[in-house]
């Protein structure tokens, strides 16, 4: 469950919030990865926090991470699909 938490707080952070957009126009920078980009986001929030908080091998981590980066790519494009974003 706190593996989806962390993808909703992703999508929401790079798309809904504006903030990382902001920092690229002050900064005049074309990306500002991994804080602009939800793939990256969930990726490296969940592999961490698998890896340090739930103490799993480094390999079910980077798979978790994977996983995590595809849904909330999918949770962007449905969002898209109906007109949120």
């Amino acid at each position: 469950m706190t593996d989806l938490y962390i993808i909703i707080s992703a999508v929401t952070w790079a798309h809904l919030t504006g903030i990382p957009q902001r920092f690229k126009w002050a900064f005049k920078k074309k990306s500002i990865k991994p804080f602009d980009c939800e793939l990256c986001l969930s990726f490296w929030g969940v592999a961490s926090y698998s890896y340090f908080v739930s103490c799993e091998p480094i390999w079910f981590a980077i798979c978790k991470g994977l996983v995590a980066g595809f849904v909330s790519v999918l949770v962007y494009h449905f969002l898209r699909l109906i007109k949120i974003i």
